[in-house]
C-alpha cells in the first residue's frame, strides 16, 4: 500500500510539471529552441509533444498498470538528468523550466530533484500492479488524449496563427515612414536591420525579446544588425539583462510614437532595409524569413 502510495505521489509530481510547463509553454519553447539543436518551429512542436508524454506518463503512474511505464519513467527521467549534467557543466546556471517558469529550479537542483525521483520509482517499481481487462486500449487512448489536448489547449504558433496572420495590420506604414526620419534609422538605411517595438511592461515583449535573442545567437547574427524601440522606461537595462540582449542597440521613443507605428499595440518587429521588408508579431515570428533576410 505505501508503495502504491508513493506511486501515486510520483505520478502527481508528473502531472503538476506537465500543466505548470503549458501554463508558461511560451518559456519552454525558448528555452529548447535556445539549445540550439532544433529550429524553432519543431521546438515549438517538441515542447507540446514532451508536456503531453509527461502528463501521460503521470497519469498512468497514478492508475498503476505497467511496471513498463515505471522503468521507462526512470529511463527518460535519466536520460533529462543527463542533459542537466550537461548544463551544469556549460555553466548554466538558469532556470531548466522542469517546473516551468515560474517555479525556479537551475539545472543542479532538478538534478538533485530528478535524484530523488529516480530512487523512489526505483522503489516502488516491483510493486503490486492493477489488473484491468481493457488496460491496454485504455492506455493507448489516454497517451493520444494527452498528445491531442495538449495541443488543443495551446496551438503551436506555426499552424494556428500564420493562417491568419495575413489578415492583421502589424504595423501603420504612414507612421513607420515618419520614424524612418529618426537619425538612428537614418544611418542604418543600407544596412539590414531587425528593428522590435517594446515595452518593458509587456509579458509578449519579454518573450519576443527572449527569442530574437536566441535565434540570432543561434544563427550568428550580428547584434549590431538588431534594434530595440522602447517606450520610454527606467526598466530597459533590467529589461536587456532578463532578457539576454544586453549588448543589442536600443532608443527610446514617447508612448504615443512607438503605439501608432505598431497600429496600437506591441511587441511588433520589422525587417528593414531602407524599406519594410517584412512585420511579425510575436506569435507570427517565422525564423526562416528572418535568416534568408540577414544571409542573402
Amino acid at each position: 500500500m505505501l508503495k502504491y502510495i508513493t506511486k501515486l505521489l510520483l505520478g502527481l509530481i508528473f502531472i503538476s510539471s506537465a500543466i505548470l510547463k503549458l501554463y508558461s509553454i511560451d518559456d519552454f519553447e525558448i528555452y529548447i529552441f535556445a539549445i540550439n539543436l532544433f529550429p524553432l518551429d519543431f521546438s515549438i512542436l517538441l515542447a507540446r509533444l514532451i508536456i503531453g508524454f509527461e502528463l501521460f506518463l503521470g497519469i498512468l503512474l497514478c492508475l498503476n498498470f505497467y511496471k513498463f511505464i515505471t522503468n521507462l519513467t526512470i529511463i527518460i527521467t535519466s536520460a533529462f538528468t543527463v542533459f542537466l549534467a550537461i548544463r551544469v557543466i556549460a555553466g548554466d546556471v538558469e532556470n531548466c523550466q522542469c517546473f516551468g517558469s515560474n517555479i525556479f529550479l537551475s539545472p543542479a537542483q532538478s538534478i538533485i530533484k530528478n535524484a530523488f525521483l529516480i530512487a523512489a520509482l526505483v522503489w516502488v517499481r516491483n510493486s503490486n500492479y492493477f489488473k484491468l481487462k481493457y488496460k491496454k486500449i485504455l492506455s493507448i487512448s489516454l497517451l493520444v488524449l494527452s498528445l491531442v489536448m495538449i495541443n488543443i489547449l495551446s496551438p503551436p504558433d506555426f499552424l494556428y496563427y500564420n493562417k491568419f496572420s495575413k489578415f492583421t495590420d502589424i504595423y501603420n506604414p504612414e507612421y513607420f515612414e515618419e520614424f524612418k526620419e529618426n537619425s538612428v534609422l537614418k544611418q542604418r538605411e543600407t544596412d539590414k536591420t531587425l528593428i522590435c517595438f517594446l515595452s518593458t511592461k509587456c509579458s509578449l515583449c519579454s518573450l519576443t525579446a527572449k527569442k530574437i535573442s536566441a535565434l540570432i545567437n543561434n544563427h550568428n547574427i550580428s547584434k549590431n544588425n538588431v534594434l530595440y524601440v522602447f517606450i520610454e522606461s527606467d526598466d530597459i537595462l533590467s529589461f536587456l539583462a532578463e532578457t539576454k540582449s544586453n549588448d543589442i542597440n536600443y532608443i527610446q521613443l514617447p508612448v504615443e510614437d512607438v503605439l501608432q507605428i505598431g497600429n496600437g499595440g506591441v511587441p511588433v518587429v520589422i525587417l528593414y532595409e531602407n524599406k519594410v521588408v517584412d512585420s511579425f508579431v510575436y506569435r507570427g515570428i517565422v525564423e526562416k524569413k528572418i535568416v534568408k533576410f540577414f544571409k542573402e
